[in-house]
């Protein structure tokens, strides 16, 4: 008889270097490492995440995900949260985060007051990641990049990034599940009535086979 469960996972994961937080200001289409003191991402502004080595296995269900942030000085998101799938590294140049291909799956992040000097999370992301783990070549272990987009008019949220030595880092914060894979199968007794060369009948019984 097979026997159903799933396998279950979590984590968190900070960014991991400085090239791995920035922001593009449309007007100039710049990219600027945060750095830091924290960049704002206010009107005009894409802030990205790189984050590395994200271990989601393929077929997974994404449960719970969310950003954890630091907010300095501003703490009043107005932005729409999207990723990328197997994302290049961050560059200092023209149009490097809008030109990119990103989900379709969008999450709205428009709050005021949310707090400050202290960790922060975002809305549940969910539907970002599970459409990033659910494109075609996705391994466990592949990098994602997520992006905050603002969505024009007031509101504006800066952040502590990799380098600033007194807060730290943004994070990516992950649930998931997956069905398993392996059946056990019952003890199996077998009978043979044939004859070998110096045996008579003989009956044998096999242990657990797990399949």
């Amino acid at each position: 008889k097979g026997t159903a469960g799933a396998a279950v996972g979590s984590f968190t994961l900070d960014i991991a270097a400085g090239g791995d937080d920035g922001r593009q200001e449309l007007t100039d289409s710049e990219v600027e490492l945060i750095g830091t003191a924290a960049g704002v991402l206010s009107a005009g502004y894409i802030g990205g995440l790189l984050f590395r080595g994200v271990n989601i296995p393929p077929g997974a269900t994404v449960t719970s995900a969310y950003i954890n942030l630091i907010p300095l000085t501003y703490d009043d998101p107005n932005v729409t949260i999207r990723g990328e799938f197997n994302p290049a590294d961050f560059a200092a140049t023209a149009n490097n985060f809008s030109s990119r291909t990103k989900t379709t799956a969008g999450v709205s992040w428009v709050a005021s007051d949310i707090g400050l000097e202290a960790y922060e999370a975002s809305p549940d992301i969910s539907a970002v990641l599970q459409e990033l783990i659910d494109t075609e070549g996705w391994a466990t272990g592949d990098d994602l990049a997520l992006f905050l987009i603002h969505n024009g008019g007031a509101g504006s949220l800066a952040f502590a990034a990799y380098e600033n030595t007194t807060y730290g880092p943004p994070q990516l914060v992950v649930e998931w599940t997956i069905a398993a894979t392996g059946n056990e199968i019952d003890a199996v007794t077998g009978s043979g009535a044939g004859t070998l060369a110096t045996h008579g009948a003989a009956d044998a019984t096999l242990g657990a086979i797990t399949g």
